[in-house]
């Protein structure tokens, strides 16, 4: 029994003094130590200067196999990379030459693949150079599916708000936002009334191109930036804007600019004075109708010289597709509405495509989405055209498809144009319609991106004409 008690003794002696390490003193180390560093132990002050791990310069942050290879190592000499997990050193290397090998001095520790730091590196930062590119794009959100909504938007889509097509609350109790237009010009005896639609919904996505410059600096000191090279990739910076696509249903037919200011009836003798807003009744009727609407020049349609439009009318100047950004003209449009952008037209026309039984007769296997940067006066879209023109005729068949003003369409009416002379020109044939975005030309002359329907197919073209000629005019909702 004794010879037992004397063997228990010894292993639990043994196991304390294997157990227990000091540094720095032959003292014992404190009870519950595994590692105490001491130092000037006679005196039973601990040490001050704390221990010291081993300095390696490592040459990469991870490996496949060989833990060695991180450190420089040579084939031969390698350390297996699952047996050294855990492993602490402190790094004396840097590396800053790209964000997947880079890495700073400091404790690190190996979790099997790669050197972890102990303290995270310094944030990496970006820093935009010069603008060098424009994209426009579109991104279409629906009405009945909350996936993508903005989270201010998302209770009134869901009380029904976003709806496409004409909704008319007699009540107001649950605005959709399709309401009828009153507009009545200082000036006028009388309200013109216009109908609307909802096409679309959704976020104009204006993507900008930058050059960058990108620090990787191990220091939480702002960069020198003048001694970083542009990387050859480009920032893409996106910004959504959201957009409610309404739309007027009606041609305008008001004579008279926001202001109150008349319009000059187009003639033969001032035809050539393109700074001055004109105006032309459609078949050069002696009054206007509301079907029908009023016919406008570059100036009227943009609003020249007043403060709903340019100073002067824009010449050299390329503001369509989708690498150019929209203008938002109110022109001759009601406070409310502007004159929509080349882009805006195409938003349009993509709407009406994604939904074109909801807002025509076509079917939706004989349209097809359309290019912001679709080809001057060639057929796009497929039947596109026939969804968006009338089916009432001005004087002969149109092959429109369009729902009526009154139930959703866009309905356009083959209205033509007046010719160089005030002349009518393509009535009952053609429709013309401005945007507010101008076209660079090659001989010193103002040009306006407009849209093209003609007669007795789905024609429906992306083109731009001078700015004296006289063209229908439909706004937009403006829900900034």
């Amino acid at each position: 029994m004794k010879k037992f008690l004397s063997i228990a003794c010894l292993i639990l002696l043994c196991t304390n003094l294997l157990s227990q390490v000091t540094i720095g003193s032959n003292e014992n180390p404190n009870a519950g130590a595994l590692l105490d560093l001491k130092m000037n132990g006679d005196m039973g002050v601990n040490s001050t200067k704390g221990l010291g791990l081993p300095r390696v310069e490592l040459k990469n942050i991870r490996t496949e196999k060989d833990l060695g290879k991180t450190m420089g190592a040579t084939q031969g000499n390698t350390l297996e990379h699952l047996d050294h997990i855990g492993l602490v050193v402190y790094n004396t290397g840097m590396n800053i030459e790209s964000e997947e090998t880079r890495f700073c001095p400091g404790i690190h520790v190996w979790d099997g693949e790669k050197w972890q730091p102990f303290v995270p590196y310094p944030e990496i930062k970006t820093q935009k150079g010069d603008y060098i590119s424009y994209k426009r794009g579109f991104e279409f959100l629906d009405p009945n599916n909350p996936k993508g909504w903005p989270k201010n938007k998302e209770e009134a889509r869901a009380n029904g708000y976003y709806q496409l097509g004409r909704i008319v609350n007699t009540d107001k109790s649950s605005p959709n936002g399709t309401e009828d237009i009153s507009d009545q010009r200082p000036g006028e005896s009388s309200v013109n009334t216009y109908t609307t639609s909802r096409f679309y919904v959704g976020y104009k996505l204006l993507m900008e191109g930058y050059q960058i410059k990108r620090s990787l600096s191990c220091s939480t000191d702002e960069p020198n930036w003048d001694e970083i090279a542009f990387l050859p990739e480009v920032y893409i910076d996106t910004t959504k804007v959201f957009d409610e696509g309404v739309w007027m249903t009606q041609n305008l037919r008001t004579l008279r600019l926001p202001n109150g200011t008349s319009l000059i009836k187009q003639t033969s003798s001032n035809y050539t004075k393109l700074s001055e807003p004109h105006y032309y009744i459609p078949n050069n009727a002696s009054s206007v109708t509301t079907n029908y609407g009023v016919l406008y020049n570059r100036a009227a349609a943009i609003g020249v010289g007043t403060s709903t439009g340019p100073a002067t009318l824009p010449i050299n100047v390329e503001e369509g597709g989708s690498t150019n950004r929209d203008v938002m003209y109110q022109g001759i449009c009601p406070d409310g509405w502007y004159l929509p952008s080349d882009q805006e037209w195409t938003d349009l026309a993509n709407g009406v495509v994604n939904n074109v039984s909801m807002f025509s007769g076509v079917s939706k296997g004989s349209v097809s989405n359309v290019d912001f940067d679709s080809g001057m006066d060639v057929t796009v879209g497929g039947s596109i055209g026939q969804a968006m023109k009338s089916r009432t005729a001005v004087s002969s068949s149109t092959g429109g498809l369009s729902n009526t003003f009154s139930a959703s369409g866009f309905d356009a009416y083959l209205v033509g144009t007046s010719g160089s002379t005030a002349t009518v020109y393509e009535y009952g044939t053609a429709a013309y319609f401005w945007s507010s975005s101008s076209k660079l030309s090659s001989v010193n002359y103002p040009l306006g991106y407009m849209r093209r329907f003609y007669r007795g197919h789905g024609n429906y073209s992306r083109s731009y004409h001078d700015a004296e000629q006289t063209f229908s005019v439909r706004c937009k909702k403006d829900t900034k």
